[in-house]
């Protein structure tokens, strides 16, 4: 579609994924992000590659290469905020952020 309407204007490489963040993951990753302005870019550009990856499947059975696949697609589909970012937040800090919310 886009491609007819630009004509010979249009170029794939000007067209970019798009990350949605929500704002919960956000204000949890925001410890980590303060640290550094770099980690934020870190952060999107692991997700980008994550989600381009491509694996061959090479498994002695079909039930191993299906369990495979499916590990693959998962990751490859998986949001932003279940993705491993190298930081803790402590219990203490987590409990800090949420203690209005917290009945004892």
């Amino acid at each position: 579609m886009a491609k007819e309407k630009l004509g010979h204007n249009y170029d794939k490489n000007y067209i970019k994924g798009l990350t949605v963040i929500d704002i919960d993951t956000l204000i949890f990753w925001a410890p980590y992000l303060k640290q550094k302005d770099r980690h934020f870019k870190e952060i999107l550009i692991d997700h980008l590659k994550r989600m381009e990856t491509h694996k061959k499947i090479n498994a002695p059975t079909e039930q191993e290469a299906l369990y495979r696949t499916n590990k693959n697609l998962m990751e490859q589909l998986s949001s932003i905020s279940t993705r491993q970012i190298p930081f803790r937040v402590s219990t203490e800090d987590f409990v800090q952020k949420f203690k209005e919310v917290i009945v004892d």
